[in-house]
């Protein structure tokens, strides 16, 4: 097993940067819901690429979010807006994927797809799809919010930093998802358990 050597257009590679996706592949094969274990659904973690391996789950904690940077926007140029840094988030996806991209179940049209149908900005608010996500701490290019809140008569004043936004919920993640897939010319009813996906 030490000497063991794979060759990919005559030319040697790693071995685990060539198999690294058996034994989620497995995992999928043997997962009660086979196309929703590669949505992340059975472990309640939505990913709108069509691989848990990606690591980019649809959730407001993910690092992914704040890919990108803050402008102003608006009528009045005093509205922040994000504009997500689609490249990276493109990169991030294919040097995460690198080792799984032999992998048989793997859909890279699709996530170019989602990727095209994934918006250029958001513009956060408390009644929109898109929140603020909150920093421990201040970094570059973060900003500092302030946001009132009232609550059974009292009001009182949230501050925090942040270096990107975060969704709401699940379903501006399908939403994308069914875009990619209408542009790519599928059915619909072939993902039609993880678009029903209602979120834990």
């Amino acid at each position: 097993m030490r000497n063991r050597k794979v060759y990919i257009d005559g030319t040697e590679s790693r071995w685990d940067e060539v198999f690294g996706f058996v034994c989620c592949a497995q995992a999928r094969n043997t997962a009660y819901r086979p196309l929703e274990y590669c949505y992340g659904l059975d472990e309640k973690r939505l990913n709108i690429w069509g691989c848990k391996q990606a690591g980019m789950d649809w959730a407001e904690w993910a690092d992914w979010f704040s890919y990108g940077s803050f402008k102003k926007g608006g009528l009045l140029k005093s509205q922040p807006i994000f504009i997500f840094d689609k490249n990276r988030i493109k990169h991030e996806i294919e040097t995460n994927l690198f080792r799984c991209r032999y992998c048989p179940y793997l859909n890279f049209d699709l996530i170019q797809a989602v990727v095209d149908a994934f918006p250029d900005e958001a513009t956060p608010s408390e009644k929109g799809p898109w929140l603020y996500r909150r920093d421990y701490d201040e970094t570059p290019g973060s900003l500092k919010v302030k946001t009132k809140t009232s609550e059974g008569g009292y009001t009182y004043t949230d501050e925090f930093f942040s270096s990107g936004v975060a969704p709401k919920d699940p379903y501006l993640g399908l939403e994308i998802l069914k875009k990619a897939i209408n542009a790519m010319g599928m059915q619909r009813s072939s993902l039609k358990g993880v678009l029903e996906y209602k979120g834990s």
